[in-house]
């Protein structure tokens, strides 16, 4: 059968996923660190990856991807994030390899649109490859690289003066380019102590706690897919789709032992 390995550093996450692939008829390896990727990697050779690009502080996604090309040009990729693009991992979207997928987790509504997503990057179907990191409409899609890391750092509570150490650069171009960024964002208006504030919930609002070279990042929410299923809604409501449902119960339970008993996943 086709085969695919996972990699995303929460749990929970990681056996939905893996879960929702097998009932679609895919081999999965399932790994949830850089160090476990590169092990099942060389075990299974995999047609296939799907990556989170958050996998905490070093090596990202996007690193692994790239490693992962050099030795299989061929490899189907796809990455399955929360970012809405690259540039929230200090990378340009750009820049990404041709033909990988990108998809942002909160335009994953049921199960069938992950199948959907990886089986286009394994079709090479141009038109079929979601790419939600160039959509025009996501968020924050008029700030530059730049903007971007600075204002990361401002949600992380640096001042003016620490993001320009860190950055190499003065605290007057630290200040002007946040002054750009928070007319941008339509923070302008407010004096500087609240246009901050108003700039780190924007950025936490789109991409999430941000995190330090530092420090490791904490557990975060289940993906969307739990979300929908098992925590913003009733289980038993009938708007929850019947798959997704059975998908979520049996993954909580399984993940409660921290076991995937199934013999088309494998873990190192």
């Amino acid at each position: 059968g086709r085969t695919a390995l996972i990699v995303e550093d929460d749990l929970l996450t990681l056996g939905l996923l893996a879960e929702i692939l097998t009932q679609s008829g895919f081999v999965v390896g399932a790994a949830a660190t850089v160090a476990r990727a590169r092990l099942m990697w060389e075990r299974m050779s995999p047609a296939a990856v799907v990556l989170d690009v958050d996998l905490g502080p070093g090596v990202n996604g996007f690193d692994l991807a790239d490693a992962f090309l050099a030795q299989s040009p061929d490899l189907a990729v796809l990455f399955l994030s929360n970012l809405p693009d690259a540039r929230f991992a200090g990378r340009d979207p750009g820049s990404l390899p041709a033909g990988v997928g990108y998809l942002r987790r909160d335009h994953l509504a049921e199960p069938k649109a992950l199948v959907a997503a990886l089986d286009a990057v394994l079709g090479r179907s141009r038109s079929g490859i979601p790419r939600d990191d160039l959509d025009p409409a996501r968020p924050l899609a008029g700030l530059s690289r730049t903007q971007v890391e600075v204002l990361r750092m401002v949600a992380l509570g640096m001042s003016n003066q620490q993001i320009a150490d860190e950055r190499g650069t003065t605290s007057r171009a630290i200040h002007n380019v946040l002054t750009r960024t928070m007319a941008l964002i339509g923070a302008a208006d407010s004096d500087e102590g609240s246009a901050r504030v108003a700039a780190a919930h924007e950025f936490i609002r789109v991409a999430g706690l941000p995190t330090s070279p530092r420090t490791r990042r904490a557990p975060t929410a289940p993906s969307c897919l739990v979300n929908h299923a098992a925590t913003a809604v009733d289980l038993s409501s009938p708007s929850v789709p019947e798959g997704l449902t059975t998908i979520v119960t049996t993954m909580i339970a399984r993940a409660r032992t921290r076991t995937i008993p199934d013999s088309r996943i494998m873990v190192p």
